[in-house]
């Protein structure tokens, strides 16, 4: 094996101040090959080995393998910057209950637009909620404000419908609707359990309706206009007095137009039933509104005289955004309020007024022109017995043409709405002037429900001027008693007379009576029996006499019918009565001409008049 190379030898030798070029360190000598330590020594005379030069090669300090962690660094540092970038801000929502929602995975969606995603589920600090921590992207930033709103969306059966469909395939996930996105931004929020049933974006006008009870009403109560939904009953709320209801609906648009200050709105839930002269009618709007309620509204019907009053009016304007109605229990009800201020009205009844209900219908000659509107009971001190207070409320207009009639009568068209005010009052008094009595009748004879008729009763002389009144413009109106009550006390009258009546008495005398007859049959019985032989032996000749004096009428009736002696015996009276004629007709002849036996009849002779008969007498008179 060769020796390694000392550093002196390595080293080229310097001859005259010049380097050889075989000493050239990039030139590498070629080596000698060593003896064989069995040989001999190589004597002084062979050439010394070539030393080997090794060129030394100076390696970079930065080696290639780094390049991969600083590109992986760079990667993760751009995927930092646009994640940094793309995210939103961090939400924290609260909820009763975070069923349906898993951490990581569930989605927070817009519009079906995923936003962001839940990133942490906790609960409260409580023990009463849940706060669902929700990382929103960046462009949808500007949807944490203060009026957005959060809910879950979770596959539900009500009585509206089925919602959230959707769901059961991708999952749960946190619906939103967005808000102004003016207003100020808010980081927290308190979740709602119920979708909205309206979003902001949604195109309509909400309003308020009051309604002394709820009924079969619910959140998204459908609302019909014309049978067709149109909009859909928001939320509800009870009024700070207690007494009502404050009901949100909302109406899309272009439906919303129809809702103006004439419009009546009432509950269309269940199903109406009535029974009238008509017949049997059964009225609802929807299958819908008989399992979850519903709202139905239009314009009441104008009468004809009414909308020629008012053809002159302008067009009703579009109800402005949060306008208030009232909701009337039924279509009827809704309809019979009129658009005219109404005209008060007292009665007083000394019967029962039961069977009257409250907006049971006031009229006259069968046309409604008012309604009751309350009953109070009260105390007459004179007559020291209680009576009843009816109140009313008059729509005189609604007579149409006899209204206008009376109008024209008094003195034409009013222009103003205090003039026909009066006028409505004076149409009244002359109501009462001229002899119309409140009388109250059966409306329906199953039911026993009463209503009130204005019948025209006595003519007073009594002027307007003299017309009572209840305080203000309140009128007494006075009464009759009602059909029922006159035969109620026609049948109580009745019933008086006959507890006069001794029946008992009666009873007594008759049955002493009935004692007499049975005792005189049986002493008639006992003389049959104890007759003698002879008297039975009378008794049946007798019976053989009357049964031939009845044979001896059979044949003198046949006898004295039609053909029988009694005519033949009067054709004979006749021949007899005819020779008697004939025979005196020739005495008076052979009086007047003695000779008439030997010379005949003489023409100069004047004619003989037949004799009467007595039967041509009578016939003749």
């Amino acid at each position: 094996m060769p020796e390694p190379i000392s550093e002196s030898a390595a080293k080229p030798p310097e001859r005259d101040g010049t380097a050889s070029p075989s000493a050239s360190p990039l030139v590498e000598q070629p080596r000698e090959p060593a003896a064989d330590p069995g040989t001999e020594p190589v004597t002084d005379d062979a050439l010394p080995p070539s030393p080997v030069l090794r060129a030394t090669v100076r390696r970079p300090r930065f080696s290639l393998i780094w390049l991969l962690p600083m590109v992986a660094v760079l990667i993760a540092l751009s995927f930092a910057v646009h994640n940094w970038l793309q995210t939103g801000p961090r939400l924290q929502l609260h909820f009763k209950t975070a069923e349906g929602l898993v951490a990581g995975k569930s989605q927070v969606r817009y519009k079906e637009v995923v936003i962001g995603t839940v990133q942490r589920i906790e609960l409260e600090d409580n023990g009463e909620g849940v706060v669902v921590s929700v990382q929103l992207e960046r462009s949808a930033a500007r949807i944490a404000n203060r009026d957005s709103k959060f809910w879950i969306v979770r596959p539900q059966l009500g009585l509206g419908g089925v919602s959230g469909l959707n769901t059961l395939l991708s999952g749960a996930y946190v619906g939103v609707d967005a808000g102004s996105y003016d207003s100020p931004s808010q980081l927290e929020f308190v979740g709602l359990e119920q979708p909205p049933t309206v979003m902001r974006d949604s195109k309509g006008r909400r309003f308020r309706l009051l309604a002394p009870a709820m009924g079969s009403l619910g959140i998204g109560s459908p609302v019909y206009y014309r049978r067709m939904q149109v909009g859909r009953m928001t939320s509800f709320t009870l009024d700070p007095s207690g007494k009502q209801v404050a009901i949100e609906i909302f109406v899309d648009h272009p439906y919303d137009g129809f809702v103006n200050g004439r419009t009546r709105f009432w509950n269309a839930s269940g199903v109406d039933v009535s029974v009238s002269s008509d017949g049997f009618k059964v009225n609802t709007e929807s299958l819908a509104s008989i399992v979850a309620g519903g709202i139905a509204f239009g314009d009441r019907p104008r009468s004809v005289s009414y909308a020629a009053a008012a053809a002159s009016a302008p067009a009703p304007q579009a109800a402005p955004e949060n306008a208030v109605f009232t909701l009337y229990d039924n279509q009827k009800q809704a309809f019979a309020t009129r658009e005219e201020p109404p005209v008060m009205i007292r009665m007083r009844y000394d019967q029962s007024i039961r069977g009257l209900a409250i907006n049971a219908p006031v009229e006259l000659q069968g046309k409604a022109i008012g309604e009751v509107l309350d009953t109070s009971v009260d105390y007459d001190e004179a007559r020291k017995s209680f009576f009843v207070w009816v109140d009313a409320a008059l729509y005189p207009r609604q007579l149409g043409a006899a209204y206008w009639h009376f109008q024209q009568q008094e003195g034409g068209r009013l222009r103003t709405e205090a003039a026909r005010r009066q006028q409505d009052l004076a149409f009244v008094r002359y109501l009462i002037t001229h002899g119309y009595r409140a009388q109250l009748k059966n409306g329906n004879l199953l039911t026993g429900q009463l209503y009130v008729s204005l019948e025209h009763g006595v003519r007073t002389a009594a002027s307007a001027a003299t017309v009572a009144t209840a305080g203000g413009d309140t009128l007494i109106f006075p009464s009759l008693p009602g059909g029922i009550d006159q035969l109620q006390n026609q049948l109580a009258s009745i019933a008086s007379r006959l507890e006069k009546v001794r029946f008992d008495q009666i009873g007594s005398d008759l049955q002493r009576t009935l004692h007499s007859a049975t005792a005189a049959l049986d002493t008639a019985n006992r003389s049959l029996q104890t007759l003698t032989p002879e008297a039975r032996k009378a008794l049946v000749d007798a019976q053989h006499a009357l049964q031939s004096a009845d044979a001896t009428l059979q044949k003198t009736q046949g006898t004295l019918a039609p053909g029988g002696l009694t005519d033949q015996a009067s054709d004979a009276l006749q021949e007899v009565r005819k020779a008697a004629r004939s025979v005196r007709m020739l005495s008076d002849s052979l009086q007047a001409q003695p000779d008439a036996l030997l010379r005949g009849r003489s023409e100069q002779m004047p004619p003989i008049r037949p004799v009467p008969s007595p039967s041509s007498r009578s016939l003749g008179e």
